[in-house]
């Protein structure tokens, strides 16, 4: 009886051990499926802040050709005022 006993515990522990070894297998996968994903994430956040980056340069570069543009129509404009006269 005793012996039944032990062999039917040997048995449980093995299907145990069967089962911590494939939730091992799925945590690993999971980590590993966490690490890709951070790492494509890391690679799109960097490329985003390279788009900002250019955005915000052709915006200055915009607002810098506004300005030249309107004090170019300042000097024109008192050029035809000062013609006229």
């Amino acid at each position: 009886m005793l012996r039944k006993h032990e062999e039917e515990i040997v048995l449980v522990k093995s299907e145990q051990k069967r089962k911590i070894t494939v939730l091992q297998d799925t945590i690993n996968k999971l980590r590993q499926r966490v690490r890709t994903t951070n790492d494509e994430i890391t690679k799109e956040e960097n490329h985003l802040h390279d788009i900002i980056n250019d955005i915000r340069r052709q915006l200055e570069n915009l607002y810098k050709k506004k300005r030249a543009y309107r004090c170019g129509m300042v000097l024109v404009n008192t050029d035809i005022v000062s013609s006229k006269v």
